[in-house]
Protein backbone atom coordinates (compact mmCIF):
# COMPACT_ATOMS: atom_id res chain seq x y z
CA UNK A 1 0.00 0.00 0.00
CA UNK A 2 1.18 3.47 -1.08
CA UNK A 3 -0.63 5.15 2.05
CA UNK A 4 -3.55 6.24 0.26
CA UNK A 5 -6.99 4.72 1.14
CA UNK A 6 -8.49 1.93 -0.19
CA UNK A 7 -12.04 2.42 -2.22
CA UNK A 8 -14.67 1.41 -0.89
CA UNK A 9 -18.51 0.93 -2.05
CA UNK A 10 -19.31 3.95 0.26
CA UNK A 11 -16.49 5.96 -1.34
CA UNK A 12 -17.30 5.17 -5.15
CA UNK A 13 -21.20 6.32 -4.02
CA UNK A 14 -19.35 9.22 -2.64
CA UNK A 15 -19.71 11.17 -5.89
CA UNK A 16 -23.53 10.75 -6.52
CA UNK A 17 -24.39 11.65 -2.57
CA UNK A 18 -22.74 14.99 -3.39
CA UNK A 19 -24.99 15.42 -6.27
CA UNK A 20 -28.10 14.60 -4.58
CA UNK A 21 -27.38 16.92 -1.41
CA UNK A 22 -26.63 19.47 -4.16
CA UNK A 23 -30.22 18.94 -5.51
CA UNK A 24 -31.80 18.92 -2.37
CA UNK A 25 -30.22 21.90 -1.30
CA UNK A 26 -30.68 23.89 -4.52
CA UNK A 27 -34.57 22.89 -4.78
CA UNK A 28 -35.31 23.45 -0.79
CA UNK A 29 -33.69 26.80 -1.05
CA UNK A 30 -35.75 27.83 -4.30
CA UNK A 31 -38.68 26.50 -2.83
CA UNK A 32 -38.09 28.46 0.46
CA UNK A 33 -37.15 31.51 -1.57
CA UNK A 34 -40.42 31.60 -3.78
CA UNK A 35 -42.97 30.66 -0.61
CA UNK A 36 -41.14 33.52 2.20
CA UNK A 37 -40.31 36.34 -0.40
CA UNK A 38 -36.77 36.14 0.13
CA UNK A 39 -35.05 39.77 -1.43
CA UNK A 40 -34.18 39.18 -4.72
CA UNK A 41 -32.20 42.50 -5.46
CA UNK A 42 -30.18 42.22 -8.29
CA UNK A 43 -26.02 42.06 -8.59
CA UNK A 44 -24.22 41.77 -12.03
CA UNK A 45 -26.77 41.25 -14.04
CA UNK A 46 -28.39 38.31 -11.56
CA UNK A 47 -30.74 38.11 -8.14
CA UNK A 48 -28.54 37.67 -4.98
CA UNK A 49 -30.53 34.40 -4.60
CA UNK A 50 -29.27 33.02 -7.95
CA UNK A 51 -25.45 33.87 -6.74
CA UNK A 52 -26.74 32.09 -3.22
CA UNK A 53 -27.34 28.83 -5.08
CA UNK A 54 -24.09 29.51 -7.36
CA UNK A 55 -22.05 29.57 -3.78
CA UNK A 56 -23.69 26.10 -3.40
CA UNK A 57 -23.12 24.79 -6.72
CA UNK A 58 -19.23 25.63 -7.00
CA UNK A 59 -18.20 23.57 -3.90
CA UNK A 60 -19.99 20.75 -5.06
CA UNK A 61 -17.88 20.76 -8.26
CA UNK A 62 -15.02 21.26 -6.54
CA UNK A 63 -15.26 18.24 -4.08
CA UNK A 64 -16.89 15.93 -7.19
CA UNK A 65 -14.05 17.03 -9.32
CA UNK A 66 -11.41 16.16 -6.42
CA UNK A 67 -13.24 12.53 -6.28
CA UNK A 68 -13.10 12.52 -10.13
CA UNK A 69 -8.85 13.16 -10.13
CA UNK A 70 -8.44 10.29 -6.97
CA UNK A 71 -10.74 8.16 -9.22
CA UNK A 72 -7.96 8.57 -11.90
CA UNK A 73 -5.34 8.71 -10.36
CA UNK A 74 -5.95 5.38 -8.46
CA UNK A 75 -7.61 3.46 -11.58
CA UNK A 76 -3.98 4.46 -13.47
CA UNK A 77 -1.79 3.34 -10.15
CA UNK A 78 -4.00 0.99 -7.93
CA UNK A 79 -2.90 0.95 -4.00
CA UNK A 80 -1.85 -2.18 -3.09
CA UNK A 81 0.94 -4.50 -4.59
CA UNK A 82 1.16 -4.49 -8.56
CA UNK A 83 -0.56 -7.22 -10.54
CA UNK A 84 -2.46 -8.84 -7.27
CA UNK A 85 -6.28 -9.19 -7.11
CA UNK A 86 -6.58 -6.56 -4.50
CA UNK A 87 -4.96 -3.61 -7.07
CA UNK A 88 -7.25 -4.61 -9.74
CA UNK A 89 -10.19 -4.27 -7.87
CA UNK A 90 -9.06 -1.45 -6.71
CA UNK A 91 -8.25 0.09 -10.10
CA UNK A 92 -12.02 -1.11 -11.26
CA UNK A 93 -13.52 0.43 -8.44
CA UNK A 94 -11.46 3.63 -9.26
CA UNK A 95 -12.93 3.86 -12.53
CA UNK A 96 -16.24 3.65 -11.14
CA UNK A 97 -16.13 6.29 -9.19
CA UNK A 98 -14.00 8.42 -11.71
CA UNK A 99 -17.14 7.75 -14.12
CA UNK A 100 -19.84 8.60 -11.32
CA UNK A 101 -18.14 11.19 -10.62
CA UNK A 102 -18.46 12.98 -14.24
CA UNK A 103 -22.00 11.71 -14.40
CA UNK A 104 -22.33 13.86 -11.28
CA UNK A 105 -20.57 16.89 -12.69
CA UNK A 106 -22.81 17.03 -15.71
CA UNK A 107 -25.85 16.30 -12.99
CA UNK A 108 -24.94 19.30 -11.29
CA UNK A 109 -23.68 21.19 -13.95
CA UNK A 110 -27.79 20.55 -15.58
CA UNK A 111 -29.24 21.95 -12.44
CA UNK A 112 -27.49 24.98 -12.07
CA UNK A 113 -27.35 26.15 -15.41
CA UNK A 114 -31.27 27.33 -15.00
CA UNK A 115 -30.18 29.52 -12.55
CA UNK A 116 -28.56 31.60 -15.09
CA UNK A 117 -31.70 31.17 -17.69
CA UNK A 118 -34.47 32.13 -15.47
CA UNK A 119 -35.42 34.43 -12.86
CA UNK A 120 -36.46 32.75 -9.67
CA UNK A 121 -40.20 33.38 -8.46
CA UNK A 122 -42.03 34.45 -11.69
CA UNK A 123 -44.58 32.21 -13.37
CA UNK A 124 -42.09 31.52 -16.32
CA UNK A 125 -39.86 30.03 -13.95
CA UNK A 126 -42.35 27.40 -13.37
Amino acid sequence: MTGRRPWTLSLVAAPMVVWALHLLVVYSLEGLACARGWPLGRFAGMSWFNWLLVGVSVPALVAVAWMMWRGWRDARDPPGPAGSSMARRQSLLAWVAMALAAVSVVAIVFATVPVFMLPPCTPEAL
